[in-house]
């Protein structure tokens, strides 16, 4: 691989401060090449998770306005005892840096296949005190 020339790199420089500045908004659309799956807009997941999200990024008040980069820098959600009946599969999109999930004290019957597919670096889950009898083979994977 070529070293980047100066220009190259004033403009990968330019490009990242953009992103910064105006982060990335609502769906993330990523071409088949790289690999990297489309998240759900945080709008778009169960209402407790966008409630709580939303106040765990400093500056932000809707959940529109919360970006991928916002999600990569969370690393502990606590989501229990929030009356949550149900989840939905992209509720835990892009939160690559999540290490805590607590989903204890709801009323949890099942979870879809894949809910936690991708929270590689969570190392503690509560799913205690909810009605689930079983999980989908498949939980972890997607």
């Amino acid at each position: 691989m070529k070293p980047l020339t100066v220009n190259q790199k004033i403009a990968a420089s330019i490009v990242a401060v953009m992103l910064l500045i105006y982060g990335i908004q609502g769906t993330v659309n990523v071409h088949a090449q790289d690999n990297a799956p489309e998240l759900t807009p945080v709008s778009d997941r169960t209402q407790q998770v966008q409630d709580r999200i939303v106040a765990l990024v400093p500056g932000v008040d809707s959940a529109n306005d919360v970006t991928a980069a916002h999600l990569a820098l969370i690393t502990n959600l606590n989501l229990s005892d929030q009356s949550i009946t149900a989840l939905k599969t992209g509720d835990f999109d892009g939160l690559s840096a999540l290490r805590s999930l607590s989903l204890a004290k709801n009323t949890l019957s099942s979870l879809p296949a894949g809910i936690f597919s991708g929270l590689s670096a969570m190392s503690s889950l509560d799913l205690g005190s909810n009605e689930l009898s079983s999980l989908p083979a498949n939980v972890f994977s997607g």
